[in-house]
């Protein structure tokens, strides 16, 4: 939570920090929302541009998205929230076809249910858990868990999101 804490203060002139409330107004998709959990939930919040006309230079940090912070262990896992609109333009268009290659690491496959593809990456201090989950109304809603937690934490932390 510091680094995005830092990371958006350094771009406070591109991105504005907004409310769940207004979050859910804003985004052109029903937010996923975590159900109770072992995980402590501390915050929530929504990261969007000041400028919707503003052109994102190469190098800029991209943090569009709705973020949920929880405290596992003495741990934050971080879960961030976008809508994966090139999967989401393939569902909703049966003429198209697409791709995903997974580099930078030994990336796994997870196993969650058939409206999910879930990848997770090992990491040197923070496990990645990537979770595209498939709507019924043909949105696919990206997760992206990042912290100190094992790959079975995450996935249940994950699956409190989709109600699974």
């Amino acid at each position: 939570m510091t680094r995005i804490r830092g990371d958006l203060s350094n771009s406070a002139d591109i991105w504005e920090k907004i409310s769940i409330a207004e979050a859910a107004k804003h985004f052109s998709y029903p937010l996923l929302r975590p159900q109770d959990s072992k995980f402590t939930f501390v915050k929530s919040f929504g990261v969007v541009l000041k400028d919707e006309n503003h052109r994102v230079k190469p190098g800029d940090i991209w943090f569009y998205g709705i973020y949920d912070i929880f405290q596992w262990k003495q741990s934050e896992i971080v879960v961030m929230q976008t809508l994966n609109e090139v999967m989401t333009n393939v569902l909703k268009d049966p003429e198209q076809t697409m791709a995903m290659h997974y580099t930078d690491g030994k990336w796994e496959n997870v196993e969650i249910s058939d409206d999910v593809v879930a990848m997770f990456l090992p990491g040197s201090i923070d496990n990645y858990l990537e979770v595209n989950y498939n709507t019924a109304d043909l949105n696919v809603i990206r997760l992206n868990l990042h912290g100190n937690a094992s790959k079975n934490d995450l996935v249940k932390l994950a699956k409190t999101y989709l109600g699974k």
